[in-house]
């Protein structure tokens, strides 16, 4: 049964306090590292947190600001294990008959719809000056929050890498007969399954597969590809022309070459790095004039990482930002503030992290944020995300965050999954992603780094992928779809992430990528990782003018310390 609404999470809220002056009017209150576990708590929290996703085994335990949530670490699947566990997929032949559809019963753990948009009805007043009243027309795709949620088993995984197998092959088809067009002497080349490379022939044909294994050969000047696809293994010898290749496992790539079969394995000769392909995107076409010519004129803020709840979180700035908003004459248009993930520091998220936070308790972080929120002008919509620092489930795709958190906010706000597509006015979209997979690239990819983080938004748009690393610090929820594959009906115009506590914009291919910028100063543990945030920074984003091609589309505000 699942509970109604609100009045069952007031319970909850009256129950936690109830809980606190109990805890409060005895003498010695336990130091945060002397934990009591806390059955009533536990109970009650089992039963809100199962429809928002964080998996239920979830132990509580009391700190001296509250309370604070020990969420079971979910396994990362190692790289060696992500080996055992892709060549196991890779044996059971044929990748399209492995799992049958019944096996998908995917455990319904929320029968109440998710809801996208929590509006509590309760507007604060603020003196303003007007702005131009029009509907904000935006809807959310693609990422289903229903669908969001598996039994966690090893035939799930399969079925999430068949998934992404299928979405990607026909982007690669698509690559491999372009550079068929270009090159005559890969006209003759045909696109097969490994099954079909025959024992004699040596000729040059082309096979798409999902990587399983990919190391650098230094001393032979080559680099190894262990990948297979519906049918088999394929083992690719790639040699290294200019040295800038780096693959994941669970990359699904194409690969042009002279192919044999060896021992059950198919054996095939790469003359260079231009020969594996990727399957990028293709450029983003001009609309033309007339197609948007009844849109009203708006813009969009962009932002990120508020870290609420930190002792580094920079309140004076935020609520100088919240002051131009609400006042300026610039601001006046802004009909969209997005905010993607990482909206309160969280606990727990990191060792010690306790002796950085100013807010203790979760929750009240939550309450603070929602005080911050609520001041700004009714006519923003305003769109949130979660991310690793928030209270949902790490692995992605993330559920949008519980109503129970947002319970303190009086205004509208759209709570988002992570990944989302905001489609705004039928014609323009918006892709937010938090950007933990970022991370797995900026670390391993050459000439990555944290400074420039919209070259790894790049990395992701030639994968069509948002979390292509798998094994890496992004852990994935085993979904019998790919949610994350980037198809055209997901390829935005803009291309918003965070994460990474810088602000950078770049155009590629015609879309536009923005990294969010933060609210939190650097932290210690951003000085000793090299780490230099570039906080308190909003890009404002004029959308109809950018996918119109003009050029005045975008004007940074800072308003850091």
């Amino acid at each position: 049964h699942h509970h109604e609404g609100i009045s069952e999470n007031k319970e909850i809220v009256e129950q936690h306090s109830k809980i606190e002056a109990l805890e409060a009017e005895k003498e010695e209150i336990p130091k945060a590292d002397t934990f009591k576990e806390d059955t009533i708590l536990q109970e009650a929290f089992k039963e809100t947190m199962a429809e928002s996703g964080i998996p239920v085994g979830i132990r509580i335990k009391r700190t001296q600001g509250g309370v604070a949530i020990e969420v079971p670490e979910e396994p990362s699947p190692s790289v060696e294990s992500t080996g055992i566990l892709l060549s196991r997929l890779s044996s059971l032949s044929k990748l399209h008959e492995l799992v049958k559809e019944e096996s998908f019963g995917i455990e319904n753990q929320s029968t109440s719809e998710v809801e996208l948009e929590y509006d509590f009805s309760v507007k604060t007043t603020k003196k303003r000056k007007p702005r131009e009243e029009f509907d904000a027309e935006y809807v959310l795709k693609h990422f289903d929050p229903q669908k969001m949620f598996s039994r966690g088993v090893e035939e799930d995984f399969i079925s999430l890498f068949r998934s992404r197998y299928e979405k990607l092959r026909k982007y690669i088809v698509d690559r491999i007969n372009r550079k068929k067009a270009l090159n005559p002497k890969l006209k003759e080349v045909r696109i097969l399954y490994s099954s079909e490379v025959s024992i004699v022939n040596n000729s040059i044909v082309a096979l798409i597969g999902v990587v399983n294994n990919f190391r650098e050969l230094k001393q032979k000047n080559m680099y190894l590809i262990d990948m297979f696809d519906r049918d088999g293994v394929i083992l690719a010898h790639v040699r290294k022309k200019r040295g800038d290749l780096i693959l994941y496992p669970g990359d699904v790539i194409g690969i042009i070459g002279r192919a044999k079969r060896s021992s059950g394995k198919v054996i095939v000769y790469v003359e260079s790095e231009d020969l594996v392909v990727f399957p990028e995107i293709n450029r983003r076409k001009l609309p033309s004039e007339g197609v948007l010519k009844d849109i009203p004129d708006f813009k969009v803020a962009i932002t990120s990482d508020i870290h609420v709840g930190s002792k580094h979180f920079m309140k004076d700035s935020f609520k100088k930002f919240i002051e131009w908003l609400n006042t300026s004459e610039e601001a006046s248009d802004v009909k969209f503030l997005i905010i993607p993930g990482d909206l309160v520091d969280g606990v727990g998220v990191y060792p010690n992290q306790e002796k950085e936070l100013e807010i203790l308790d979760v929750y009240a972080q939550y309450e603070e944020l929602a005080s911050y929120l609520d001041l700004i002008d009714d006519s923003v919509e305003i769109i949130i995300t979660p991310g690793n620092h928030d209270i949902v489930r790490p692995s992605l795709p993330q559920p949008p965050l519980p109503k129970e958190v947002l319970i303190g906010i009086s205004r509208k706000v759209v709570s988002a999954p992570n990944p989302a597509l905001i489609e705004l006015w039928g014609n323009m979209r918006i892709l937010t992603l938090h950007g933990v997979p970022l991370e797995d690239i900026i670390a391993t990819a050459p000439g990555l780094s944290h400074d420039n983080p919209t070259d790894a938004m790049k990395f992701l748009l030639d994968r069509r992928h948002l979390a292509p690393c798998y094994g890496d610090k992004t852990p994935l929820q085993p979904l019998p779809e790919d949610m994350l594959v980037m198809e055209d009906d997901v390829i935005p115009d803009v291309f918003v992430t965070g994460h990474v506590h810088r602000f950078e914009y770049k155009v590629y291919k015609g879309v536009l990528l923005i990294n969010g910028s933060t609210w939190q100063k650097q932290t210690p543990y951003q000085k000793t990782h090299g780490i230099h945030p570039i906080p308190g920074h909003v890009g404002i984003v004029d959308v109809k003018k950018y996918v119109l091609g003009r050029d005045d589309y975008i004007s940074v505000k800072n308003f850091g310390e």
